[in-house]
């Protein structure tokens, strides 16, 4: 079920045939509103989730990212990137007070690149270390599936690769 459209583009619900995310977009960290880049998490696997606390299908996986999250939150080359579109802040404090998510919440400051438009929310993306886009979901998902784990924390790893051979003589 998806709650609304945000910005034409393709979507499925699996792994996808990687494609390069080529611009940029500004967000702000909710809790102090420190300014970060998406560009900013190159060289980490991202797992880039837009939702919204008005969403049900949002509300109802949330969840399974949280413990997807305390699976992965000793691996320093995983980052979780929650991008709330909620216009109101207000409904996005309580929301947060009330169910305790002690993830990372952003909120848009610019357009999203190209790559992660897409038809509806929940919208999930595993950004490998490069930019590239290798899974895409649109729609809720139970994210604490053991295969989702692996496939987060091989991501991870071939972060953790690329950074020793850069570091290597």
């Amino acid at each position: 079920v998806l709650c609304f459209s945000l910005l034409g583009g393709g979507c499925s619900g699996s792994a996808t045939s990687p494609r390069t995310i080529t611009g940029d977009c500004e967000l702000r960290l909710h809790s102090n509103g420190e300014v970060a880049r998406l560009s900013d998490f190159k060289g980490k696997a991202v797992f880039f989730h837009v939702w919204a606390t008005w969403c049900g299908p949002c509300v109802m996986e949330l969840p399974t990212v949280v413990r997807l999250a305390d699976q992965l939150k000793d691996d320093p080359n995983i980052r979780f990137v929650l991008v709330s579109i909620d216009e109101q802040l207000p409904d996005l404090d309580a929301f947060i007070a009330e169910k305790g998510l002690n993830l990372p919440v952003y909120t848009l400051q610019s357009s999203l690149p190209p790559e992660l438009h897409t038809d509806g929310i929940p919208a999930t993306f595993f950004i490998d270390r490069t930019g590239k886009i290798r899974r895409e979901q649109v729609g809720s998902y139970e994210w604490d599936r053991q295969s989702m784990v692996n496939e987060l924390r091989q991501l991870g790893q071939e972060a953790t690769s690329s950074t020793k051979a850069s570091v290597s003589p």
